[in-house]
């Protein structure tokens, strides 16, 4: 079973990877724009730490502490949270950051789904 610390550097390395993706992306439309390490490093920081949250909301007091915040539903509400129409009126740097907690707290799910327990569908 992944533990927190396993949780942290995966969901990390999740918002390590989206956010290099999106400043590339920036630097190819402008090629003046640097690349902005403190912005990676809260980036990944960020994920790192959504990626704690489930077990934060669904404490790993016993093997089955895996319910609504483990669960298929919960990473279909994130993933509507970070994709939906919604999120169409914000700015770059907001959708950046909402999509890095996301994908953080969407690792957490993904890491806890190749375990034996797996994840809840409720």
């Amino acid at each position: 079973m992944p533990n927190a610390k396993t949780h942290l550097v995966v969901g990390a390395a999740t918002g390590f990877v989206i956010d290099t993706f999106v400043q590339l992306e920036r630097m190819r439309a402008n090629p003046a724009v640097r690349f902005n390490w403190a912005e990676l490093g809260f980036c990944a920081l960020a994920a790192g730490t959504a990626a704690l949250l489930p077990d934060v909301l669904e404490p790993a007091t016993t093997p089955n502490h895996r319910k609504f915040c483990h669960s298929i539903a919960m990473a279909v509400i994130v993933t509507y949270a970070v994709t939906g129409k919604h999120t169409k009126r914000l700015a770059v740097a907001e959708l950046t950051i909402l999509t890095v907690l996301g994908a953080g707290y969407l690792s957490h799910l993904v890491a806890d789904a190749t375990t034996p327990r797996c994840i809840s569908v409720f």
